[in-house]
Protein backbone atom coordinates (compact mmCIF):
# COMPACT_ATOMS: atom_id res chain seq x y z
CA UNK A 1 0.00 0.00 0.00
CA UNK A 2 1.17 3.44 -0.73
CA UNK A 3 0.41 6.23 1.72
CA UNK A 4 0.71 10.25 0.61
CA UNK A 5 0.57 12.72 3.49
CA UNK A 6 0.19 15.96 2.85
CA UNK A 7 1.84 18.28 5.37
CA UNK A 8 1.87 21.82 6.31
CA UNK A 9 4.78 23.61 8.01
CA UNK A 10 3.34 26.15 10.18
CA UNK A 11 5.16 29.28 13.02
CA UNK A 12 5.16 27.55 16.56
CA UNK A 13 2.29 28.77 17.74
CA UNK A 14 2.98 27.89 21.52
CA UNK A 15 5.71 31.03 21.05
CA UNK A 16 5.04 34.60 20.40
CA UNK A 17 3.76 34.95 17.10
CA UNK A 18 4.46 38.86 15.25
CA UNK A 19 2.91 39.93 12.17
CA UNK A 20 4.70 41.79 9.50
CA UNK A 21 2.80 45.67 9.30
CA UNK A 22 4.20 45.96 5.54
CA UNK A 23 2.66 42.73 4.45
CA UNK A 24 0.05 41.85 6.66
CA UNK A 25 1.51 37.85 6.71
CA UNK A 26 2.58 36.46 9.51
CA UNK A 27 6.46 37.21 10.09
CA UNK A 28 8.13 33.52 9.96
CA UNK A 29 11.81 35.32 10.31
CA UNK A 30 13.43 33.87 13.46
CA UNK A 31 10.49 32.02 13.93
CA UNK A 32 10.11 28.38 14.88
CA UNK A 33 8.61 26.29 12.22
CA UNK A 34 6.83 23.08 13.13
CA UNK A 35 4.71 20.54 11.30
CA UNK A 36 1.13 21.53 11.72
CA UNK A 37 -0.47 19.76 14.26
CA UNK A 38 -3.71 17.62 12.55
CA UNK A 39 -0.52 16.68 10.04
CA UNK A 40 1.54 15.47 12.29
CA UNK A 41 -1.53 13.10 13.98
CA UNK A 42 -2.03 12.06 10.37
CA UNK A 43 1.56 11.00 9.88
CA UNK A 44 1.17 9.16 13.30
CA UNK A 45 -1.99 7.87 11.80
CA UNK A 46 0.30 6.57 8.75
CA UNK A 47 2.93 5.10 10.72
CA UNK A 48 0.29 2.99 12.88
CA UNK A 49 -1.02 1.56 9.26
CA UNK A 50 2.59 1.01 8.59
CA UNK A 51 3.06 -0.90 11.90
CA UNK A 52 0.15 -3.15 11.43
CA UNK A 53 0.06 -4.26 7.78
CA UNK A 54 3.77 -4.19 7.53
CA UNK A 55 3.91 -3.52 3.45
CA UNK A 56 3.09 0.11 3.38
CA UNK A 57 4.81 2.86 1.95
CA UNK A 58 4.84 6.20 2.72
CA UNK A 59 5.56 9.63 1.05
CA UNK A 60 5.39 12.83 2.93
CA UNK A 61 4.61 15.50 0.58
CA UNK A 62 4.73 19.60 1.17
CA UNK A 63 4.67 22.79 -0.41
CA UNK A 64 6.82 25.61 0.53
CA UNK A 65 10.48 26.73 0.75
CA UNK A 66 14.13 25.12 1.05
CA UNK A 67 13.96 26.03 4.80
CA UNK A 68 11.21 23.47 5.88
CA UNK A 69 13.39 20.90 4.90
CA UNK A 70 14.76 20.39 8.13
CA UNK A 71 11.11 20.17 9.68
CA UNK A 72 10.18 17.38 7.15
CA UNK A 73 13.13 15.39 8.40
CA UNK A 74 10.98 14.78 11.76
CA UNK A 75 8.26 13.18 9.56
CA UNK A 76 11.18 10.92 8.53
CA UNK A 77 12.25 9.96 11.66
CA UNK A 78 9.17 9.08 12.73
CA UNK A 79 9.25 6.39 9.99
CA UNK A 80 7.87 7.86 6.79
CA UNK A 81 10.08 6.33 3.74
CA UNK A 82 10.44 9.78 1.51
CA UNK A 83 9.62 13.47 1.68
CA UNK A 84 9.31 15.58 -1.60
CA UNK A 85 9.18 19.46 -1.25
CA UNK A 86 7.00 21.07 -3.67
CA UNK A 87 9.25 24.51 -4.32
CA UNK A 88 9.26 26.92 -6.94
CA UNK A 89 9.08 30.75 -6.75
CA UNK A 90 5.22 30.59 -8.64
CA UNK A 91 4.21 28.77 -6.00
CA UNK A 92 4.43 31.50 -3.57
CA UNK A 93 1.53 33.60 -2.07
CA UNK A 94 -1.16 30.73 -3.42
CA UNK A 95 -4.34 30.97 -2.03
CA UNK A 96 -5.67 27.78 -0.14
CA UNK A 97 -7.04 26.58 -3.51
CA UNK A 98 -4.05 27.01 -5.84
CA UNK A 99 -2.20 24.99 -3.30
CA UNK A 100 -4.59 22.40 -3.59
CA UNK A 101 -4.09 22.42 -7.00
CA UNK A 102 -0.47 21.77 -6.91
CA UNK A 103 -0.63 19.24 -4.14
CA UNK A 104 -2.83 17.14 -6.66
CA UNK A 105 -0.79 17.14 -9.54
CA UNK A 106 2.11 16.24 -7.43
CA UNK A 107 0.20 13.24 -5.76
CA UNK A 108 -1.34 11.95 -9.72
CA UNK A 109 2.45 11.34 -10.89
CA UNK A 110 3.34 9.18 -7.95
CA UNK A 111 1.73 5.72 -7.01
CA UNK A 112 -1.22 6.33 -4.03
CA UNK A 113 -3.65 4.15 -2.05
CA UNK A 114 -4.55 6.37 0.43
CA UNK A 115 -4.09 9.98 1.14
CA UNK A 116 -4.13 11.42 4.57
CA UNK A 117 -3.94 15.58 5.62
CA UNK A 118 -4.82 17.32 8.39
CA UNK A 119 -8.46 18.49 9.34
CA UNK A 120 -6.95 21.53 9.00
CA UNK A 121 -3.92 24.04 9.44
CA UNK A 122 -3.65 26.37 12.35
CA UNK A 123 -2.62 29.49 10.59
CA UNK A 124 -5.16 29.91 7.99
CA UNK A 125 -7.07 27.31 9.28
CA UNK A 126 -9.38 26.96 6.12
CA UNK A 127 -9.72 23.07 5.58
CA UNK A 128 -9.63 22.99 2.58
CA UNK A 129 -7.15 20.83 1.05
CA UNK A 130 -8.35 17.78 1.59
CA UNK A 131 -11.59 18.78 -0.83
CA UNK A 132 -9.47 19.97 -3.61
CA UNK A 133 -7.21 17.31 -3.34
CA UNK A 134 -10.30 15.06 -3.71
CA UNK A 135 -11.75 17.09 -6.08
CA UNK A 136 -8.59 17.24 -8.56
CA UNK A 137 -8.29 13.24 -8.27
CA UNK A 138 -11.74 12.33 -8.39
CA UNK A 139 -11.82 10.32 -5.88
CA UNK A 140 -14.05 9.97 -2.32
CA UNK A 141 -13.24 12.61 0.61
CA UNK A 142 -13.99 11.54 4.43
CA UNK A 143 -13.53 14.49 6.83
CA UNK A 144 -13.15 14.24 10.51
CA UNK A 145 -11.06 10.76 10.56
CA UNK A 146 -9.97 9.69 14.33
CA UNK A 147 -9.27 5.98 13.70
CA UNK A 148 -8.78 4.20 10.42
CA UNK A 149 -8.89 0.65 9.47
CA UNK A 150 -9.76 -1.47 6.36
CA UNK A 151 -11.29 -3.96 4.54
CA UNK A 152 -10.16 -7.87 4.35
CA UNK A 153 -8.79 -7.54 0.56
CA UNK A 154 -7.70 -3.37 1.44
CA UNK A 155 -9.68 -2.46 -1.28
CA UNK A 156 -11.63 -0.11 0.95
CA UNK A 157 -10.96 1.55 3.66
CA UNK A 158 -13.26 1.76 7.12
CA UNK A 159 -13.31 5.02 9.01
CA UNK A 160 -14.22 6.21 12.76
CA UNK A 161 -15.68 9.81 11.80
CA UNK A 162 -16.20 12.30 14.99
CA UNK A 163 -19.83 13.50 15.46
CA UNK A 164 -21.48 15.84 18.20
CA UNK A 165 -21.82 14.30 21.46
CA UNK A 166 -18.29 12.45 21.81
CA UNK A 167 -20.04 9.75 19.41
CA UNK A 168 -18.37 7.94 15.98
CA UNK A 169 -19.56 7.88 12.87
CA UNK A 170 -18.42 4.20 10.99
CA UNK A 171 -17.61 5.24 6.76
CA UNK A 172 -16.52 2.85 4.16
CA UNK A 173 -15.02 4.37 0.85
CA UNK A 174 -13.23 2.72 -1.64
CA UNK A 175 -9.79 3.02 -2.60
CA UNK A 176 -8.27 5.43 -3.43
CA UNK A 177 -9.12 7.75 -1.51
CA UNK A 178 -8.36 11.23 0.93
CA UNK A 179 -8.79 11.21 4.66
CA UNK A 180 -8.99 14.53 6.65
CA UNK A 181 -7.56 13.31 9.95
CA UNK A 182 -8.83 14.85 13.27
CA UNK A 183 -7.13 14.92 16.19
CA UNK A 184 -7.11 11.82 18.91
CA UNK A 185 -6.01 11.11 22.34
CA UNK A 186 -4.06 8.29 21.15
CA UNK A 187 -0.62 7.88 22.30
CA UNK A 188 1.71 9.90 19.91
CA UNK A 189 4.46 7.78 18.36
CA UNK A 190 8.23 9.10 18.60
CA UNK A 191 11.38 8.56 16.81
CA UNK A 192 14.05 6.71 17.90
CA UNK A 193 17.97 7.96 17.80
CA UNK A 194 18.99 6.09 14.64
CA UNK A 195 15.70 6.94 12.75
CA UNK A 196 16.80 10.72 13.87
CA UNK A 197 20.18 10.38 12.32
CA UNK A 198 19.23 9.21 9.42
CA UNK A 199 16.43 11.55 8.90
CA UNK A 200 19.31 14.10 8.99
CA UNK A 201 21.56 12.56 6.24
CA UNK A 202 18.17 11.68 4.00
CA UNK A 203 17.67 13.52 0.50
CA UNK A 204 14.78 15.65 0.13
CA UNK A 205 14.13 16.42 -3.48
CA UNK A 206 12.53 19.91 -4.69
CA UNK A 207 9.95 19.29 -7.58
CA UNK A 208 9.41 22.88 -9.60
CA UNK A 209 6.52 23.53 -11.78
CA UNK A 210 8.25 22.27 -14.95
CA UNK A 211 8.81 19.02 -13.21
CA UNK A 212 4.96 18.35 -12.29
CA UNK A 213 4.43 19.71 -15.92
CA UNK A 214 1.67 21.79 -15.52
CA UNK A 215 -0.61 22.53 -18.44
CA UNK A 216 -1.39 26.14 -19.64
CA UNK A 217 -4.93 24.91 -18.09
CA UNK A 218 -3.62 23.97 -14.84
CA UNK A 219 -1.24 27.35 -14.51
CA UNK A 220 -4.61 29.37 -15.03
CA UNK A 221 -6.01 27.30 -12.20
CA UNK A 222 -3.48 28.72 -9.40
CA UNK A 223 -3.80 31.89 -10.30
CA UNK A 224 -4.93 33.27 -6.87
CA UNK A 225 -8.45 34.20 -6.39
CA UNK A 226 -8.33 35.42 -2.97
CA UNK A 227 -5.82 37.05 -1.13
CA UNK A 228 -5.44 38.04 2.97
CA UNK A 229 -5.86 41.38 3.39
CA UNK A 230 -4.72 41.80 6.66
CA UNK A 231 -3.50 39.85 9.65
CA UNK A 232 -3.57 41.08 13.73
CA UNK A 233 -3.33 40.25 16.81
CA UNK A 234 -6.73 40.22 19.21
CA UNK A 235 -7.18 42.98 21.20
CA UNK A 236 -6.56 42.76 24.29
CA UNK A 237 -9.56 42.30 27.08
CA UNK A 238 -9.61 45.18 29.84
CA UNK A 239 -9.82 44.12 32.59
CA UNK A 240 -12.90 44.18 34.58
CA UNK A 241 -12.40 47.10 37.31
CA UNK A 242 -14.16 47.00 40.67
CA UNK A 243 -16.27 50.17 41.75
CA UNK A 244 -17.32 50.11 45.18
CA UNK A 245 -20.74 51.35 46.10
CA UNK A 246 -20.42 55.18 46.41
CA UNK A 247 -23.12 55.23 49.43
CA UNK A 248 -19.94 53.75 51.79
CA UNK A 249 -17.54 55.34 54.23
CA UNK A 250 -14.26 56.50 52.44
CA UNK A 251 -11.96 54.03 54.46
CA UNK A 252 -14.30 50.94 53.38
CA UNK A 253 -14.67 52.20 49.85
CA UNK A 254 -10.92 51.86 50.25
CA UNK A 255 -10.46 48.89 51.80
CA UNK A 256 -12.85 47.07 49.21
CA UNK A 257 -10.48 48.77 46.61
CA UNK A 258 -7.07 47.22 47.90
CA UNK A 259 -9.31 44.06 48.20
CA UNK A 260 -10.54 44.04 44.45
CA UNK A 261 -14.15 43.88 45.81
CA UNK A 262 -13.44 40.55 47.34
CA UNK A 263 -15.00 40.42 51.25
CA UNK A 264 -13.32 38.54 53.79
CA UNK A 265 -14.97 34.66 54.28
CA UNK A 266 -16.71 34.41 57.51
CA UNK A 267 -16.42 30.86 59.25
CA UNK A 268 -17.42 29.53 62.47
CA UNK A 269 -15.95 26.48 64.53
CA UNK A 270 -17.95 23.93 66.48
CA UNK A 271 -16.40 22.48 69.53
CA UNK A 272 -17.29 20.06 72.14
CA UNK A 273 -18.49 16.65 72.50
CA UNK A 274 -19.26 14.50 69.36
CA UNK A 275 -22.94 14.35 69.99
CA UNK A 276 -22.76 18.41 71.08
CA UNK A 277 -20.94 18.95 67.30
CA UNK A 278 -23.48 17.12 65.46
CA UNK A 279 -26.40 18.65 67.17
CA UNK A 280 -24.47 22.53 66.17
CA UNK A 281 -24.19 21.14 62.93
CA UNK A 282 -28.11 19.88 62.11
CA UNK A 283 -28.56 23.87 63.97
CA UNK A 284 -26.57 25.54 61.65
CA UNK A 285 -28.71 23.80 58.59
CA UNK A 286 -31.81 24.19 59.33
CA UNK A 287 -30.97 28.25 60.41
CA UNK A 288 -29.26 28.59 57.04
CA UNK A 289 -32.08 26.98 55.60
CA UNK A 290 -29.66 24.75 53.58
CA UNK A 291 -32.48 21.67 53.91
CA UNK A 292 -35.92 21.92 55.13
Amino acid sequence: MNIVVCVKIVVDSSVDVEVDPRTGRVDENGQILTVNPYDWYAINEAVRIKQRLGEVKITVLSLGSSEVKNTLRKCLALGADEAMLLYDPIFENLDSYAKGVVIAKAISLIKHDLILCGLTAIDSNSGQTAAIISDQLNISLVYGVAGIDFSADQRSVITYRKIEGGNREIVEADLPAVLAVDLDDREAIYADLPEVIAAQRADIPEVNQKSLGLSADELEQIIPRTKIISLSKPKARPKRIFTPDPDLLAPERLRLIIQGGLSEKKGELFEGTSEDIALKVVRFIREKKLID
